[in-house]
């Protein structure tokens, strides 16, 4: 390689040799780009080039097998060229990565990441779950209030129409038979696990209260409703780690985040709580003055 003709070219339009891989967030290969890289500078120590993406990388001496001028589109009024590599480059996300292929412009595909495609798969599968308890939530919150307040003496002319069997959770389409489950990492799994768990509890308290506990019970529906709270800040630990930029409707991303929703919804449930308990206390004491 003559670097110092390679530093007379400068600006100009190349393409790579292999061609970069552009990689999903899972890790697996996206369609080619027909792209050019622009030479930006040339050192004595490295060449520096930039993707049409914004994407730069810093070249080294020995990344660089040769350099070609391509005259076949000189009829631009610009400056074409072939970058034949000695490494393979990588774009995911904002990063740029290399490693060295065997020979010369040989494509080195990347290299299977069973974890993040594991990981990929279960998004779809968590925020339907995770969608379904900040829903009912929601709903809970809305029938403890009435409770409550009607415990306290205030008469409701509207009352929620929800049963315990309108509350109960979805389950996992995955967790626990699917083979992508044993292929997450350590830190997934059981950040996984232990929201789904939290899923069954909230089932199997609706499934036992079925039938048996009436529905105008505020202690119940306070009991659920911790439940449920406990349940979506597990789930939220997954959504940090999986998806954390995901809408909770993406018809509507106005609505914003998966994680802002349930944030709220956590909100307004402790802030329910809080105010029932600062309306019994003041009529426990007008009542024992």
């Amino acid at each position: 390689m003559n670097w110092e003709q390679l530093k007379k070219n400068v600006g100009y339009r190349v393409k790579l040799v292999p061609k970069a891989y552009h990689l999903d967030s899972a890790g697996d290969p996206l369609a080619f780009l027909d792209e050019d890289w622009i030479v930006m500078s040339v050192t004595n120590d490295y060449a520096e080039v930039s993707a049409p993406s914004g994407h730069f990388y810093r070249l080294g001496k020995d990344h660089i097998y040769s350099f070609a001028t391509d005259h076949q589109r000189a009829g631009d009024g610009l400056r074409h060229g072939f970058l034949q590599l000695k490494v393979q480059l990588y774009i995911q996300g904002t990063d740029v990565t290399a490693t060295p292929n065997h020979l010369p412009g040989q494509p080195v595909p990347p290299a299977v990441n069973v974890p993040l495609r594991a990981r990929a798969a279960f998004i779809p599968d968590v925020e339907r779950v995770f969608r379904r308890q900040v829903g009912i939530l929601e709903r809970v919150r809305a029938n403890f209030s009435t409770t409550a307040a009607e415990m306290l003496g205030k008469k409701c002319e509207i009352r929620p129409t929800d049963t315990w069997e309108s509350l109960q959770p979805v389950q996992s389409r995955l967790y626990p038979d699917s083979a992508l489950f044993r292929d997450l990492s350590a830190g997934d799994a059981a950040v996984l696990a232990e929201f789904y768990a939290a899923v069954g509890e909230v089932s199997d308290l609706i499934e036992h209260w079925t039938g048996t506990v009436p529905l105008a019970d505020y202690n119940a529906w306070n009991v659920l409703m911790h439940k449920v709270q406990n349940c979506l800040r597990l789930g939220e630990l997954v959504i940090q780690k999986f998806s954390p930029e995901r809408p909770f409707d993406a018809t509507m991303p106005a609505g914003g985040t998966l994680l802002s929703s349930s944030q709220r919804s956590l909100m307004l449930a402790d802030q329910a709580r809080t105010s029932f308990m600062e309306r019994f206390a003041a009529a426990q004491a007008t009542r024992f003055p």
